[in-house]
């Protein structure tokens, strides 16, 4: 046993943390059971979930408990997939959406959770009433077009009101998810 506990360490250590389920569309890293646990939903093509592990800082992996699903991956059908793999109830404490996954985040949003994260996000309108204190939008806005960019402020403006936090950061598109986590997390 002794030996076994060695390996594992010398193995996260090296490699990082071993996912405790994995598919093409869901990976869980549920290492802390009483940890607080964050669903992150990636984008379009690079962004998938694999892509979002690897750009989440490895010390964020001892801190909290993630859920990372595709853009199109359903937080019903995420909670199924934990349930029917490890056993217990997904109940996710932050909401994060990067890219095309905003609109998940979005869809999902409400004040009972502790942090709503839009990073770079494509996000459908009428979106005013989800904009709360829990809010952390940050955004490129040369990005998108003109029109989008405008949308995307109007909601900054909201957000500051509200008591969240918006900020505009001219990062590349590919580089906002760990800019994110080091800043915000």
């Amino acid at each position: 046993m002794k030996f076994f506990l060695i390996l594992l360490f010398l193995v996260t250590s090296l490699f990082g943390q071993i996912p405790t389920y994995e598919s093409k569309n869901i990976i869980i890293y549920n290492i802390h059971p009483d940890s607080t646990t964050i669903v992150f939903w990636g984008g379009l093509n690079y962004a998938t979930p694999k892509w979002l592990v690897s750009q989440t800082p490895k010390k964020k992996f001892s801190k909290y408990n993630f859920v990372f699903l595709s853009y199109f991956t359903t937080l019903e059908t995420a909670k199924k997939v934990y349930f029917n793999k490890l056993g217990n109830k997904l109940n996710p404490k932050i909401l994060i959406g990067f890219s095309r996954g905003g609109l998940m985040a979005q869809k999902y949003y409400s004040p009972k959770y502790k942090l709503v994260g839009y990073i770079d996000p494509v996000l459908k309108s009428n979106f005013e009433n989800k904009l709360y204190s829990n809010v952390v939008f940050v955004y490129n806005p040369y990005t998108w077009n003109k029109k989008y960019s405008k949308t995307l402020m109007s909601y900054g403006k909201i957000i500051g009101r509200r008591d969240g936090l918006f900020i505009i950061h001219y990062l590349d598109h590919i580089d906002f998810p760990t800019y994110f986590f080091k800043q915000h997390l």
